[in-house]
């Protein structure tokens, strides 16, 4: 990572008060029973352009963190992160269906302000001047993490607290060297089940055989595959249903959470052209 990438960044663009709570609690917890302390402490890492943030994005967490604590009982996630991407991808890849940065962290920020684990990570959209890959993302949160407590007062072995990037099986198919090279520097990968039909893979036996063989067997264990889906219709839900509602003066409530939608009415996001360079307070 470039000089540009360093450590010297506001360190407000990563709160860390609910990893620090959810951690002492854990480590300080007299309820839990001998012998089933957790090896792992897994803080789950959430990119996109978020363009805008909706439910199922923020009830993803949850569902992961549950499915975790059930099939993996030996790790416990303390901590969630939302990363919006940076303007310039978002830009080149939405164009006219770009939401600035501000915007989209201000309302990642209000979906998570009653969670007391999940918060909104600006680094990757606030704190470097251009787009950055989210091996990079997952890399440079893992030794601010580390850091963060390493000067705390928690103790707590730096290696029993791993930063999990969290994505769909979309992103694992057009980004697999991505998704190799972070499993082979030990970045463990949660991906989230959905047939993809242009790839051939229906079912989740498929997803699996792909990943095996796409990664080797040395490899793919650092995957962790699960299967959220609820078969109702959030599982349609997208961002770019929303931006077409929007644009077409319609109502997205259900879609997005109450206080992002009062949010977009306010600021008439994609209502009309909106100025870039709106000054919205981040901090």
């Amino acid at each position: 990572m470039s000089t540009e990438l360093s450590e010297c960044i506001p360190p407000d663009l990563t709160p860390t008060t609910k990893l620090l709570r959810q951690l002492r609690h854990h480590l300080t917890s007299t309820t839990t029973p001998p012998g089933t302390y957790p090896t792992t402490y897994v803080v789950l890492l959430l990119t996109g352009s978020f363009c805008p943030i909706h439910v199922k994005h923020v009830r993803l967490f949850d569902q992961v963190r549950s499915r975790l604590h059930t099939t993996m009982p030996d790790h416990r996630v303390v901590a969630g992160y939302i990363s919006p991407s940076h303007d310039t991808y978002v830009r080149s890849k939405l164009r006219a269906g770009h939401i600035p940065a501000a915007h989209r962290i201000a309302m990642a920020r209000l979906c998570v302000q009653g969670s007391d684990w999940v918060d909104v990570d600006a680094w990757e959209a606030m704190g470097v001047r251009y787009f950055v890959d989210f091996l990079s993302v997952t890399e440079r949160l893992q030794r601010h993490l580390n850091e963060v407590v390493r000067q705390s007062d928690v103790v707590l072995n730096p290696r029993r607290l791993e930063v999990w990037f969290l994505s769909g099986a979309d992103l694992v198919m057009r980004a697999s060297l991505n998704f190799e090279t972070m499993a082979r520097v030990g970045i463990k990968s949660v991906c989230v089940f959905r047939a993809l039909p242009m790839y051939q893979i229906g079912t989740e036996d498929e997803l699996v055989a792909y990943i095996q063989k796409t990664f080797g067997a040395r490899w793919w264990r650092n995957i962790v595959l699960l299967d959220t889906s609820t078969g109702g219709q959030e599982d349609e839900l997208s961002s770019t249903k929303i931006r077409e509602k929007l644009k077409e003066g319609k109502e997205v409530d259900g879609m997005v959470a109450k206080e992002v939608a009062e949010y977009l009415m306010l600021h008439r996001i994609l209502a009309c052209n909106l100025n870039e360079d709106a000054s919205i307070l981040i901090a």
